[in-house]
């Protein structure tokens, strides 16, 4: 017999506990139930969203590397005055070899045979970046536009004498604004 009593007095403190279902019927429960819930919902959907964002966001970044142009560069800093090496090819941006206090011009010429604008942007990478200039970068390339972008490269007199590789990436983003 005690051992119920002691049940009772504690559904009873329960109960006294939660003002709350002594006033709510079980329509108002079942409301109070369904507002919980949906901020719950809402963090779901928004979650959803963020990730189909980032997904969308992360496809057009991989398409953007696939479809961009790459090409290597390369020069050969010799000992000399004057001395100029060049190795004609279209597939790369060769400057041959030169010696200190001396340049080249590379170019590589663009076309657009779309029907909407790209917008051009031009990196570069490497250790002969730094000694390179890009004439033009950061621009728009309308359809049927052609487009030279010439490549300088000056050697500086400080220059070390051996062999500097870098890379050219041009990206072509489709222009929506």
């Amino acid at each position: 017999m005690k051992s119920s009593k002691k049940i009772m007095l504690e559904n009873n403190s329960e109960e006294e506990k939660n003002p709350e279902n002594e006033t709510e019927n079980p329509a108002q429960k079942l409301m109070s139930k369904k507002k919980a819930e949906k901020p719950q919902r809402k963090r779901k959907v928004g979650r959803t969203i963020g990730y189909v964002i980032i997904a969308i966001i992360a496809v057009f970044i991989v398409v953007q590397l696939l479809s961009a142009s790459y090409y290597k560069m390369t020069v050969n800093v010799v000992e000399g005055e004057n001395v100029v090496g060049v190795n004609p090819t279209a597939d790369k941006l060769d400057f041959g070899d030169l010696s200190r206090g001396s340049g080249m011009t590379r170019y590589i010429t663009l076309k657009s045979a779309g029907k909407s604008p790209s917008y051009i942007i031009v990196w570069k990478f490497g250790g002969v970046a730094s000694l390179i200039k890009v004439e033009k970068n950061y621009f728009t390339l309308n359809s049927g536009e052609e487009v030279k972008i010439t490549f300088s490269l000056t050697i500086p007199p400080s220059a070390q004498t051996k062999h500097y590789n870098g890379q050219v990436i041009i990206f072509k983003l489709p222009k929506i604004f």
